[in-house]
């Protein structure tokens, strides 16, 4: 049902009154996790009907220690920032709903860029909706219209100190809560790696307390999926047509989407594959993101491409996945990998695929391209490619004279890194880049990414296969088990030969450039 409230002389709110199940809402198996109605989630990556259910790993146990004692019983001005994707607003909203409704009224106000917000308001218990334009009248109207009285509590959402609007509809809201500092909170929440500049005197006077919530890591989702009821909620976006077990699912889908728990656990790996890419055209001024300058107005899309994490008492910044890693790689050039590797600190996020990231980098903007050694301390050059992604699952129509690496923008496949394809030499290499001393040789995915190519030994094309291993390691290295013989028999690899057949080669793992 509507209800229509007149929160103003010269304006008219539409409130959409919503059916909240709070009988469900609440921690369980011993508060380690914790389920929440879904239609409370006003954001629009969690639409619908249902349960949420929120893994309470350690930082949403730190949020809400903070919002409980910070902002409810000291009445700060309270701040919670972390990069996109790190559970900041659905945690706000699982402590908001979890407070008394015969003492607390509550309002989510979700800045939506410059143009809207959506208003998310429970008093006595009953929840109602409503977009606005994001204007400081409009918030004003609402704060004045909000009916019922005792404690109050205001969480303003999506702010981004370079929007000036987004300045003043906090200063608004910070007013309202300075007319009756006893009974009113305020939660400020930014994606931004910072609130913006501060003022000492200021601080003291808003009495402001601040909270960094950091990244997931891969070992916190292991554990959240360990739960029957968390993981029966998200299986659909995590399953991917295999039968592999949830781990291993997770394991792979964290190759790509990293440390946001949004693209982990609300979407497909497709949307996750299409925002990331979207975020990176948005980077104007490469020499500006080497020295992550990110979030200017132009930019503010491009913070989902990093994750924050701290090592203790720094905190480091890095690419969200291994899936950005590389694509900024071939799309930056090696000072990229030399600008993140270059910190010093024991933990780096990206010390596990860097070695990955100079192979692009060095494929696609290498002034020589690729350079490589053989067992036999020759040099062998592979010259530039362009790189483009693609989906194993869906082929990619090569056109005569291609020159390309065709990177799987999924880690399922099992078998690659990357799929060079020269038409002019009528040559497919497939390659798979590795710091390992041994690695399985898995010939059932290159054969159906051969075939997805349309790829026929009749055609006069030539398949190889290549490790890329540290130069000191390519004697030493071993191709420990052949999965699927024969599997290749149709492009010229003699079953049970398959190990004699594969090439290794040696990057040289410090910088270049």
């Amino acid at each position: 049902a509507k209800q229509k409230v007149f929160a103003g002389s010269d304006a008219e709110v539409d409130w959409q009154e919503v059916h909240v199940k709070s009988n469900g809402i609440g921690f369980r198996e011993g508060n380690k996790i914790f389920c929440l109605d879904r239609s409370l989630l006003s954001t629009p990556y969690k639409e619908g009907s249902g349960e949420c259910v929120l893994y309470c790993r350690e930082d949403f146990n730190k949020q809400w220690q903070f919002l409980q004692q910070a902002v409810c019983q000291e009445g700060c001005l309270g701040y919670v920032i972390g990069p996109p994707g790190t559970g900041k607003t659905t945690t706000t909203m699982a402590f908001l709903h979890s407070l008394s409704v015969k003492e607390w009224s509550v309002m989510c106000i979700t800045l939506r860029e410059l143009d809207s917000a959506t208003i998310a308001q429970t008093v006595d218990g009953e929840t109602r909706l409503c977009n606005i334009d994001a204007s400081v009248s409009q918030i004003k109207q609402v704060l004045r219209g909000w009916a019922g009285n005792g404690k109050k509590f205001v969480s303003l959402d999506g702010y981004l100190h370079v929007y000036e609007i987004h300045m003043e509809i906090k200063g608004a809201c910070n007013g309202w809560r300075n007319g009756d500092r006893g009974n009113r909170r305020l939660l400020v929440t930014t994606s931004m790696n910072s609130r913006g500049k501060t003022y000492p005197e200021k601080e003291a006077r808003d009495h402001s307390k601040e909270l960094v919530v950091y990244s997931w890591t891969l070992e916190e989702y292991k554990d959240a999926v360990k739960y029957d009821s968390l993981y029966s909620s998200v299986a659909d976006v995590i399953k991917d047509g295999t039968n592999r077990d949830r781990e291993s699912l997770v394991e792979s889908k964290y190759q790509v989407v990293g440390g946001s728990c949004r693209y982990m656990l609300d979407f497909p790996i497709e949307s996750a594959v299409q925002d990331f890419r979207r975020a990176m055209e948005f980077i104007g001024d490469y020499d500006d993101f080497l020295r992550y300058r990110i979030g200017d107005r132009s930019k503010s899309f491009v913070h989902r491409l990093f994750a924050r994490y701290r090592v203790g008492p720094i905190d480091i910044w890095a690419p969200i996945s291994r899936f950005v890693a590389t694509e900024l790689a071939s799309k930056i050039g090696e000072q990229f990998v030399i600008k993140l590797m270059s910190s010093g600190f024991s933990f780096n996020p990206v010390q596990g695929f860097a070695f990955e990231m100079l192979f692009f980098a060095r494929l696609s903007r290498g002034q020589e391209g690729l350079l490589l050694i053989d067992s036999d301390k020759n040099m062998q050059s592979w010259g530039k490619f362009d790189v483009v992604g693609f989906d194993p699952r869906k082929g990619y129509n090569i056109l005569p004279n291609a020159r390309i690496c065709l990177k799987p923008e999924a880690w399922n496949q099992g078998g690659y890194d990357a799929v060079l394809v020269d038409h002019k030499e009528r040559l497919v290499r497939f390659v798979k880049v590795t710091k390992s001393e041994k690695h399985d040789l898995r010939l059932r995915y290159f054969a159906e990414c051969l075939q997805a190519l349309s790829i026929n030994r009749e055609d006069g094309w030539h398949v190889q296969i290549v490790f890329v291993v540290e130069e000191e390691k390519v004697k030493e290295f071993l191709v420990s088990k052949v999965d699927d013989p024969g599997a290749l028999s149709g492009y010229g690899w003699e079953e049970g030969s398959e190990r004699t057949m594969v090439g290794v080669v040696g990057m040289d793992s410090g910088p270049q450039g």
